[in-house]
């Protein structure tokens, strides 16, 4: 479970209409089960929440139910160092509108669901950022050793590569174009095969099948391999069993 906590600094601004806008986006996030947001009872002390109640309109009601609703938190967490304290671990965040007079580090400034969605990948394993940027993917019986065997820089030159074959905007995510994805479909193969390819910090080729909107993530070899057609056949015959 992961916290995140409502920081007074945050939304007490002068504006309250961009008061009102703000927790209209909080209360916008697609909140996880998992997450737990929290306040600490000094909110209904602000300025801002009081104001809720002179008019009291649809979206100040809203405002309020968004608050009230969030678990209560007896210590008032306001920096990183006590959010850590908290949790047992760094992996947290905080919820507001404005950060711009706080030290609180961009990645864990959750004014709205992309914010709130950029801190879930931020904390997310290379593998299961490989996961969310293929989210239809099959491995093979290997592929996911494979990729874990790998240094950290090789596994994000892996997920950067993905993320670069995929903001082409081909007829598929991972069309092949020869320069970031190939197809190396030999003749006598049941199925196509196509490598990533990757150059740093180690060349290496990354051998998958699309298929049925499907990415079937197969094997990951060295480039420098003395005979890269057996490295294609192998993961030819690999697919074929997946």
């Amino acid at each position: 479970m992961s916290n995140f906590f409502l920081l007074n600094e945050a939304i007490e601004l002068k504006s309250f209409d961009f008061f009102l806008d703000g927790i209209y986006s909080l209360n916008s996030i697609e909140k996880k089960e998992f997450h737990q947001f929290r306040k600490h009872s000094s909110v209904y002390e602000l300025k801002n929440y009081e104001k809720l109640f002179d008019t009291y309109g649809q979206i100040e009601q809203l405002a309020v139910v968004f608050i009230e609703q969030l678990s209560t938190c007896e210590n008032y967490i306001d920096c990183e160092e006590s959010a850590s304290e908290f949790c047992g671990n760094d992996i947290n965040g905080f919820l507001g509108i404005d950060f711009s007079t706080t030290d609180i580090v961009e990645v864990k400034q959750i004014n709205n669901n992309e914010k709130y969605r950029n801190w879930i990948y931020h904390y997310l394993s290379n593998i299961d950022k490989l996961k969310d940027i293929i989210p239809n993917y099959k491995f093979s019986s290997s592929f996911e050793k494979e990729f874990k065997d790998l240094s950290i820089d090789v596994q994000k030159s892996i997920i950067d590569d993905f993320i670069k074959a995929k903001e082409r905007n081909l007829a598929t995510s991972f069309s092949p174009d020869t320069k970031i994805i190939k197809d190396v479909t030999q003749s006598n193969f049941q199925y196509k095969i196509m490598e990533l390819r990757v150059y740093t910090p180690v060349a290496l080729r990354v051998y998958f099948n699309e298929l049925d909107g499907f990415v079937n993530l197969i094997s990951i070899e060295q480039k420098s391999n003395a005979d890269q057609n057996e490295d294609i056949k192998k993961a030819h015959k690999k697919y074929k069993n997946m």
